[in-house]
Order: structure tokens, then sequence, then C-alpha cells
């Protein structure tokens, strides 16, 4: 399949240009795809989605895309114990709870926290806080046992 553009990228164009880079095809493919799978993804289900569309875009292509898109503030990275690296779209400050039975990954708006800094003269400036257990659909199944 041949990537190509039309006037709707003209926006993210300039956005890249301004920062001195390319927004090349596959790029703009990536990230298309990627705001289309929604919720939590890594680069093997980005690939696979790639694959079943006809592109055939390299893991590395794909890995080198997110993680500058990550520098430029689109996307976010989340590293969770026992998961590969997975990425989401940039939004609101939140939390994430990882349901150790199905392995789905939620996000947990709101935060109790914003402004805390511990004590012995540190300055936080962001945190990110993982909650494991179970989600209502797995809770649900195990009290039913």
């Amino acid at each position: 399949m041949k990537l190509d553009f039309n006037k709707e990228y003209k926006i993210d164009r300039r956005l890249f240009k301004n920062k001195g880079l390319r927004l090349t095809a596959q790029r703009k493919a990536i990230y298309d795809i990627f705001l289309q799978m929604k919720g939590h993804q890594s680069i093997d289900s980005i690939y696979n989605e790639c694959e079943d569309r006809g592109l055939h875009i390299g893991k590395t292509t794909i890995y080198r895309t997110l993680n500058l898109l990550v520098k430029l503030g689109f996307v976010e990275m989340l590293a969770i114990k026992d998961f590969p690296i997975l990425y989401e779209v940039k939004k609101e400050h939140h939390h994430h709870f990882v349901c150790t039975k199905c392995h789905n990954v939620f996000d947990v708006k709101g935060c109790a926290i914003n402004g805390y800094s511990p004590k012995g003269g540190f300055h936080a400036v962001s945190h990110d806080i993982i909650f494991y257990g179970l989600c209502d659909k797995c809770y649900k199944e195990e009290v039913s046992k």
C-alpha cells in the first residue's frame, strides 16, 4: 500500500517542521493507526495492526516514531511491571490500574496528591501511580466461585 498525504495533514507537518523534523508518510501512518487503536498499545500491537492493513513498517521504525512522539509531547510511555512498554495518547494527568487476572490496563481519573512533595528537600514536578488488583468484572467472577 502506498502512503500519501492530503491537505488535512498540514497542521501536523507544521508542528514537526517547527521542531526541525519531517513528518514522513510512515510516521504519519504509525500515529494515525495508534490513534485509531485507542487505549494502551505496545510496539507489537501497533506492528501487527500495520501488517493487518498491508503496511510493512518495521518494529524499529515504530519504536523510533513512538519515542519521537513522546519527546514531542503527543504520546506518553507507560512502564508496568511484567508488561511490555505501553504507549498512550497524552491527555490530562491520570493514574493506571492493572488487573492481575485479565491483565487489562485501565485509566484512573483524578489525583489526590497533586502538588505534594516528599519531605527532605525534594521538589516533585510529576508522579505516576499504578494500582494492581482485580477489575470489577474479574472481582465478581472470583466472588461468585
